[in-house]
């Protein structure tokens, strides 16, 4: 096999970029001459050599350096190369394989080239396969030569994107080569086969779809005042023309605020539109933290409220199936693999849809031939079937990152064949496996799933497509997003602007950023921002305090307070009365908010982690005292109180 003493060259030779060569010759001719006329002789450009050698008056002093100089003086060469050139090929005594080159070069140059004859050229010329000739050897002794490895390459490049029929039926022929040239450690040769693979799947082994199964998994966090709104979005532009099933992980409790905790670029991706008008305390994360302390912290909590019965039903109907988890019972449990952050449960949502999905096929006897993986929280373009089109084995249509994250794959939309996305959601497993040096230390604060996906694509030979829309879904303007309750900040930002104020920043600065607020607080529209009216923790969370809230526990509270004394029996009639106006003022307001505002609709107290410890508080004294009383207020004069006495 041709060898370089030069290791750029060797290189080059390596992974067969003959162009590549013949330039780095080209630029070292005043000390490799000899081996750059018989790398152009063995390739076949003999017109190129032929210009080289006839400047020459005499026999060069490096030709007896040449493996042409074995067999030929340098003018009887020079001689039968113009009779080549001139394709006179009567009484030629050069190696077919180099004469092979020079025509494939020759019909390549004039666009002439076609499948039948590139092959039977290979046969007759580069191996040699003639009658009761031992094919194997045959082919053995054809990887010893680069103008083997050549006549390949060259092949491949000048067919890649033709659709010459001939050429691809007997593509295959080339793989016994380059298996060869591959255990010689040529990577060319893993390049070309990896092409003829691609060339096979794409022309010649794909598979027809007429009217394929298609499942779309919506996978992540319920967000916003307006989700509903923000699924028949994507039913309209997703689900309706691909016609599929649809499956969804999420948690049992719909997202009205996600932290910005660690967040550095949070004002970006949530409020681009004010971004340029920033301050620094603000754009500078390390500023923002140390000059809003108490702001930072708010904006730090996670702020959702469980679904409502309504809601669930809704969401039941919605989906072929729903699997809604508790994400603090998902975190208690995961934290014995280390830190978790929202990026492990976002692989561990797919591969939970994935499983739901996998038990509806069983269900229905139905398996399906391509998966979506979507957000439930983000705006699509419309997608139709003809995208289905791009979609081959071992392909799966999705986006690279950009620099500075030029080491991730975005993770907002996935498409692809059933197994390609099958692999893809086993990368929750995967980073759990030990034998994974590249996983290791998966489980930390720091953890960037995308990096992670896209060391698992490499991993398993999957090659992303670029979506068309890769870079026009606007995470910030999503219907969720623009619907999201940005929390009350009223008390933390007074706490961190009269700190700022002690710290003598000027009041141009104070000013700025009490605007940036004020202008965030409206693009919002004004949300609920009110704690008492939205996020009153203890009404949403637990049912123990919504019992306490009920006017049964509120009446009996209020008797067993004033029983203590004479003088409280003496005023209870009165105490009773101002715990009813007040528990109706109460009620009223709450009817009239969620008449416009239904997403204030307090969920059942079902949905409530503490439900059966608040069946236990509505049997205790105080509640039961309470419930008493206003059934005696029912009796037919309504002297429930004097009757209960």
């Amino acid at each position: 096999m041709f060898q370089s003493a030069d290791k750029k060259i060797q290189e080059q030779l390596n992974l067969w970029n003959f162009d590549a060569i013949e330039i780095l010759y080209e630029k070292k001719l005043d000390s490799l001459e000899n081996e750059y006329v018989d790398f152009l002789f063995q390739i076949g450009k003999f017109e190129k050599l032929h210009n080289f050698l006839k400047v020459f008056q005499e026999t060069p002093a490096w030709w007896e350096m040449t493996r042409i100089s074995k067999d030929y003086n340098f003018f009887s060469f020079l001689e039968k190369l113009l009779q080549a050139v001139q394709f006179d090929f009567k009484d030629m005594s050069f190696e077919k394989r180099y004469l092979a080159c020079y025509i494939l070069n020759a019909k390549i140059s004039k666009q002439e080239l076609n499948g039948k004859f590139c092959h039977e050229l290979f046969y007759t010329s580069i191996v040699y396969m003639e009658r009761n000739k031992y094919k194997w050897g045959v082919y053995k002794e054809a990887c010893d030569a680069i103008s083997t490895a050549y006549y390949i390459k060259k092949s491949i490049d000048y067919f890649f994107y033709s659709n010459d029929d001939d050429f691809l039926d007997r593509i295959q022929d080339y793989m016994f080569i380059l298996q060869d040239f591959m255990k010689q450690n040529f990577y060319g040769a893993s390049i070309c086969y990896e092409q003829i693979s691609y060339l096979l799947r794409m022309k010649k082994l794909s598979i027809t779809y007429s009217s394929p199964n298609i499942a779309v998994l919506v996978t992540g966090a319920i967000r916003g005042k307006n989700w509903l709104e923000s699924l028949d979005f994507l039913k309209n532009q997703i689900i309706n023309p691909l016609n599929a099933d649809i499956f969804l992980f999420s948690w049992n409790k719909k997202m009205l605020w996600s932290s910005i905790r660690n967040r550095s670029n949070w004002v970006y991706r949530r409020i681009p539109e004010i971004y340029n008008n920033t301050p620094e305390q603000i754009k500078n994360f390390n500023e923002f933290t140390k000059c809003f302390p108490n702001v930072y912290n708010k904006l730090s909590e996670d702020l959702s409220i469980p679904f409502s019965k309504d809601e669930l039903e809704q969401l039941n109907v919605f989906f072929n199936d729903i699997y809604l988890e508790d994400e603090k019972s998902f975190i208690a449990y995961h934290q014995k693999y280390g830190e978790l952050n929202n990026l492990h449960k976002m692989l561990y949502g797919r591969k939970i849809a994935f499983e739901l999905m996998e038990k509806y096929e069983k269900r229905v006897s139905k398996k399906y031939d391509f998966v979506l993986i979507v957000r439930p929280d983000l705006d699509y373009p419309r997608i139709d079937s003809a995208m289905l089109e791009k979609i081959n084995i071992g392909n799966v249509i999705a986006t690279h990152e950009l620099w500075p994250h030029h080491k991730e794959v975005l993770d907002y939309f996935f498409m692809g064949n059933r197994e390609v996305i099958k692999k893809i959601c086993d990368i929750w497993d995967a980073i759990q496996d030990t034998r994974l040096d590249f996983f290791r230390d998966s489980f930390r604060k720091d953890f960037h799933a995308q990096e992670a996906l896209h060391k698992w694509l490499v991993f398993n030979n999957i090659k992303p497509i670029e979506p068309h829309f890769a870079y026009n879904v606007n995470v910030a303007r999503s219907i969720s997003s623009k619907s999201i309750c940005f929390p009350n900040l009223q008390d933390e930002l007074q706490k961190d602007i009269l700190n700022l104020k002690k710290q003598d920043y000027s009041s141009d600065i104070i000013e700025q950023n009490i605007r940036f607020f004020s202008d965030v607080v409206q693009f919002y529209g004004q949300v609920n921002v009110c704690e008492n009216d939205l996020l009153d923790r203890s009404r949403f969370y637990s049912a123990k305090a919504r019992v306490k809230n009920h006017l049964a526990y509120k009446l009996g509270q209020a008797m067993i307070m004033c029983s203590k004394s004479i003088f409280g029996y003496l005023k209870m009639p009165y105490i009773l009365n101002e715990v009813y106006k007040k528990h109706q003022v109460e009620v009223n307001e709450y009817n009239e908010k969620i008449k416009t505002m239904t997403f204030l609709k307090i969920p059942s107290m079902e949905c409530c982690e503490d439900y059966k410890e608040a069946l236990k508080e509505k049997e205790c004294l105080t509640y039961r005292l309470g419930e008493e009383l206003i059934k005696a207020n029912k009796s037919k004069y309504k002297l429930g109180y004097i009757n209960f006495l």
